[in-house]
């Protein structure tokens, strides 16, 4: 069964930037294929309120796009086991 998810248009844009990057890639030990959550200021966004909040957002409003692995301790392993892409955005 092939499970194809709906993602903002910004979240292929954040992805896109972090996936070009070099130290990313090296440091990065899953299949590339996996979606990471994200969550904004280190705290992760629920998926029924993602789509909202990320429509909010511009590649310009992100001041930092930074992936925090499991051992992290800002990560929760039982519910990202995988890390999150953390977004720093600009105050408003």
């Amino acid at each position: 069964m092939i499970v194809t998810l709906e993602v903002p248009e910004i979240a292929h844009q954040v992805d896109s930037v972090l996936y070009s990057r070099s130290d990313f890639i090296k440091n990065y030990q899953y299949p590339l294929d996996i979606r990471l959550p994200i969550s904004i200021g280190n705290k992760l966004i629920l998926n029924d309120e993602k789509e909202r909040l990320l429509a909010k957002l511009t590649l310009s409003d992100i001041v930092k796009i930074e992936y925090l692995d499991h051992q992290n301790p800002k990560v929760n392993r039982s519910i990202t086991p995988f890390g999150v892409i953390n977004l720093s955005v600009k105050q408003k």
